[in-house]
């Protein structure tokens, strides 16, 4: 599903990725260890091609990223890939429905399917009764479910997860831990997920382990 080979990165004269390589298989959940500043959300980021290696390769599903330009790369990203991130990044001044909606809209511009896909994820999710609700009114992991249905609507092979329980007490990361497991199980998708969690890593099928810019174990 996912091959990195010999991957490196610098911003200015520091070099944050130093050849990194991997393979992840289709159905894989997959976890990414190591101290800040190690590499993990460059090397997450570049997966997810929102950022370009400076050397090396990746490929996704078989295409190499790098022969994919402007809005090829948008719509590949869009289709294929969901992002959940430690700070949601839900839009404001809509609520939870008109949140999960956007990247449907965007995809495919019918409004009726992404209504419908939307409204069958956050049901999915427990959260029948807020849809209406907009991120203020909604408790921090009501705002990471919706940010979880937002990343599946379009139905994507693999989901990138930095940091996705960063924010979250006890309890409710847990909660999430079993989500993704539930997700995988239901959908069948591939996980690449960066955390400081040891409870999450250790719900991975493999957890590697990044230092000064390499995986170390």
């Amino acid at each position: 599903m996912i091959q990195v080979d010999n991957v490196t990165k610098s911003y200015g004269a520091l070099q944050v990725l130093k050849g990194v390589s991997l393979q992840i298989e289709a159905g894989e959940i997959v976890a990414i260890v190591g101290k800040s500043g190690a590499g993990k959300s460059t090397l997450l980021h570049i997966v997810g091609t929102l950022d370009q290696p400076d050397s090396g390769s990746l490929s996704i599903k078989g295409k190499i990223i790098k022969d994919l330009k402007g809005n090829e790369l948008a719509a590949f990203r869009n289709a294929t890939i969901g992002f959940v991130f430690q700070f949601h990044h839900l839009l404001p001044e809509f609520t939870a429905l008109e949140n999960v909606m956007l990247p449907g809209l965007i995809a495919h511009g019918k409004k009726s399917k992404a209504l419908s896909d939307a409204k069958e994820l956050l049901l999915y999710m427990g959260l029948a009764g807020r849809l209406d609700h907009k991120p203020t009114e909604l408790s921090g992991g009501e705002q990471q479910r919706v940010a979880i249905a937002r990343a599946l609507v379009n139905k994507p092979d693999i989901i990138l997860a930095d940091e996705p329980t960063g924010n979250l007490d006890t309890s409710t990361s847990k909660e999430l831990h079993e989500l993704f497991l539930q997700l995988r199980k239901d959908f069948g998708q591939t996980f690449l997920i960066v955390t400081h969690n040891p409870e999450l890593s250790g719900l991975a099928d493999r957890c590697l382990i990044m230092g000064d810019g390499h995986i170390i174990g």
